[in-house]
């Protein structure tokens, strides 16, 4: 079999224009899903008008009501679609070379082979796979497709060939007090729309060629026709209609059919450890987005030779072997073709048969209540499914705290091992020892090495590549190594200095010090915080930030006890009793990438920007010195324009009240300009305080401002959705911003005084300490502010 996928990186085909300014209804045919993959000079380009991401716009924008009207046509299925921004068009095509027509099979080689039968359509989309064949002879049309014509011809020249004259009546005001004929119509404008995009596509731009209208005759016999027969039909004629252009060397071929099937239908198939989703939940596209599909052929990628890449990194699932499964073939195809014998492993149909219950893997709290809610949906909202969640997730956490004690318990135990070996050695006396090599000096029983808490545990990242690629480890200057560098840096200690703050420390001074920042105070515990190395290097970086903070704290106190506010304001460091009350949120998957969703507002003009500068500039003390922001959430910000001025005009150090004030607008942009799901958000700016409050060694939990940042604003916008969380911290030489990544678990550090040589070793150990700290407060918050954090 002729291999023409060789290269280096996969094709992607990105389901969006590069002007992210453009809404989804400006997208034109290089938007929607028309590009293509440009390939390597010795293969062909690819593309495809294949859009997951129109389909997912438009049904996300549904009503109730009219997700009705979809479930009433049984393509119920096609609502849990996701907008993906980009499919692998190479590893589509990789697949599609595989797949028999004959035999209706997809020949993985050594991986396995999976053969395909009309029902995979319904396991995969949810699609009505009914007794009725769909042909293509003519039929009278009904009094609703006379309609539908007469609509789409209003919308569009091309009539009902047209895909945007399908999403023009999806997107019509469609309810209960619709007439009939408007509900039916509808129904056939959403498979005319769902059939062009994702099960049927073409080759041409906004055309459709219909060839089912007798399915769409009588609407309430829709879900009784085969059309997972209909997709499977069309997607071994793309194939066949893909090999040929392949054969004549097109520079580019045209991929059409729904070879998005092949792709998911292919990777639910392969055994891929974690990144494999729950086995028994239909469809199988409501468990997939691009970030996972994007994982799982990152990891069957295989660099076979310089410039040669190919997808064979897994099997096929054993327990899903023909040897388990009965298989699923049509009556004509298994009287005409015998099965051909291989000694790969074949895979059934997994909707024909059931799933061993032995082999349905349950790993943690979230897949037992997807189990709940798809297998017993009667009883999921109500009091028993809520305590059978809460019993599974009390076992699982019994199980991590045993887990713990035994970990600890073996510290202990091989301590009083080698005591024990030692007190009866005589080998080393005879060799001139005068103690054991086993045993030294500091050898105690009782020092343990800490272990960390399962609190801790289970809303930690792993420290491995905290600090991102640019980030090298003291002692190595050879490349780049993650943040827990334990060779040179044991972290066996814990910071516990505490510190004082007050209106008597420091004076304020406006003209000779920069504006920083303020906390409540508490001795840090293990629990709170990382173990720390006791070296000397990273003593001293300690003690520096310990101190710089304090000065900070006592100086933005003083700020404000000029000031002197109303007492109805929250203050910078004020702080409140009792334990916080729990949140919970909803299960919900990452916001999208503003550039992706075209959520980014455009830059200043830059005449309005010089226009406002020389204003500025020429402006009279009398206008500068009065307050020009004063804002009272989460806690009171006040700025003149005197510091404005000074530091947004004459570049002066940006001070504490001034990053808080930049670092909350810029969270409002981003709620203000977001057109991702409703409720979703992509990143989130946390103000200084909160990195104040931490590296100050207060306690973040008592400090009201910070309890307001996490919680209140969380049913217009769930933070678990949030993928980026961004924490400045003023350092004692430059702002640092730390960039924590929820879905690749990893730290990025934003440090604008690293010089053109890179980090020192000395920088590397102070952000080492800093991000620990901060990495240890943000999970511990957001175990104690919400009762249903999923990362």
């Amino acid at each position: 079999m002729t291999d023409f996928f060789s290269g280096i990186q996969a094709g992607m085909v990105v389901n969006r224009l590069e002007n992210s300014e453009q809404s989804p209804e400006d997208w034109n045919s290089d938007g929607d899903g028309s590009g293509g993959t440009t390939g390597l000079l010795e293969s062909p380009c690819f593309t495809s008008r294949l859009s997951v991401l129109k389909v997912g716009s438009v049904i996300s924008k549904f009503s109730e009501f009219k997700c009705q009207l979809v479930r009433e046509t049984g393509f119920d299925g096609m609502l849990e679609i996701k907008s993906w921004q980009k499919i692998n068009l190479k590893y589509n095509a990789y697949i599609m070379d595989r797949v028999d027509v004959d035999s209706r099979i997809i020949n993985l080689e050594r991986q396995g082979v999976i053969e395909l039968c009309d029902k995979d359509m319904n396991y995969v989309f949810g699609i009505p796979c009914g007794d009725s064949t769909i042909e293509g002879e003519g039929v009278e049309p009904s009094v609703a497709c006379i309609e539908y014509t007469r609509a789409a011809a209003s919308f569009s020249d091309r009539g009902t060939h047209s895909l945007k004259a399908a999403e023009a009546y999806l997107s019509r005001c469609i309810a209960e007090s619709s007439t009939q004929l408007e509900q039916d119509c509808f129904k056939i404008a959403f498979v005319i729309f769902v059939v062009g995009h994702v099960l049927a596509p073409t080759a041409k731009h906004d055309y459709i060629l219909i060839d089912f209208w007798a399915a769409l005759n009588d609407i309430s016999k829709i879900k009784d026709w085969n059309w997972g027969g209909y997709v499977l039909k069309n997607l071994f004629q793309a194939v066949k209609k893909f090999k040929a252009d392949v054969l004549r060397r097109n520079p580019t071929v045209h991929i059409v059919g729904c070879h998005l099937f092949l792709q998911l239908f292919v990777l639910d198939s392969l055994e891929l450890g974690v990144l494999n989703r729950a086995r028994g939940v239909t469809p199988r596209i409501g468990l997939y987005d691009y970030e996972s599909i994007k994982n799982m052929v990152e990891k069957i990628t295989v660099n076979s030779a310089p410039c040669e890449v190919s997808f064979h990194g897994a099997p096929v699932r054993s327990e899903l072997s023909v040897r388990n499964l009965s298989v699923c073939r049509p009556k004509e195809v298994c009287a005409t073709n015998t099965p051909k014998p291989t000694t790969a492993p074949k895979k059934a149909n997994a909707t024909c048969t059931p799933i061993p219950r032995n082999s349905y893997a349950k790993t943690d709290a979230q897949e037992f209540s997807n189990y709940i809610r798809t297998r017993y949906p009667s009883i999921s909202t109500e009091k028993l499914g809520v305590l059978l969640r809460e019993q599974n997730a009390r076992g699982l956490a019994n199980i991590s705290e045993m887990r713990q004690a035994f970990q600890s318990n073996m510290f202990t135990f091989t301590d009083k091992l080698m005591i024990c070996i030692a007190d009866s050695c005589t080998c080393c006396k005879a060799h001139g020892s005068k103690r054991c090599i086993l045993k030294r000096e500091d050898t105690n029983t009782d020092n343990v090495p800490p272990m960390a808490s399962v609190d801790q545990t289970q809303f930690s990242t792993p420290l491995v590549s905290k600090i991102g690629p640019r980030l090298p480890a003291p002692g190595n200057h050879e490349g780049t190594v993650s943040a827990n560098s334990h060779v040179s840096r044991k972290r066996d200690g814990s910071l516990s200095s505490s510190v004082q703050s007050g209106t008597s420390k420091k004076t304020y001074s406006r003209d000779q010090q920069a504006i920083v920042a303020l906390t409540p105070t508490y001795s840090q515990s293990p629990h709170n915080q990382n173990p720390i190395s006791q070296d000397r290097t990273i003593m001293e970086i300690a003690s520096n930030i310990v101190a710089f903070y304090d000065d900070l704290t006592a100086i933005l106190v003083t700020y404000y006890a000029e000031i002197r506010p109303t007492p109805a304001f929250v203050l910078f460091g004020s702080t409140t009793d009792g334990v916080p009350l729990k949140i919970d949120l909803p299960q919900c998957n990452f916001g999208r990438d503003p550039w992706v969703a075209g959520s980014v507002p455009a830059p200043p003009i830059p005449t309005v920007l010089r226009a406002i500068r020389d204003w500025m500039t020429g402006a009279s003390m009398l206008n500068l010195e009065r307050k020009w922001i004063v804002h009272p959430k989460p806690r009171l910000i006040s700025l003149d324009g005197v510091e404005i001025h000074r530091q947004l005009v004459l570049n002066d150090p940006m001070t504490h009240e001034m990053a808080t004030a930049i670092f909350h607008r810029l969270g409002q942009i981003d709620m203000l300009f977001s057109k991702d799901t409703p409720r979703h958000i992509w990143r989130k700016f946390v103000e200084p305080d909160f990195a104040t409050t931490i590296l100050a060694n207060a306690d973040p939990l008592t400090v009201q401002s910070i309890r307001t940042s996490f919680q209140e604003g969380t049913s217009s916008c769930n933070p678990a959705s949030c993928r980026m969380w961004y924490i400045s911290a003023i350092l004692p030489d430059s702002w640092t911003v730390y960039a924590f990544d929820m879905l690749r678990k990893r730290i990025i550090v934003l440090d604008p005084a690293v010089g053109p040589f890179g980090y020192s070793n000395r920088r590397v150990s102070m952000h080492e300490f800093v991000s620990n700290k901060l990495h240890a407060a943000l999970f511990n918050c957001l175990e104690k502010f919400f009762s249903s954090w999923h990362c």
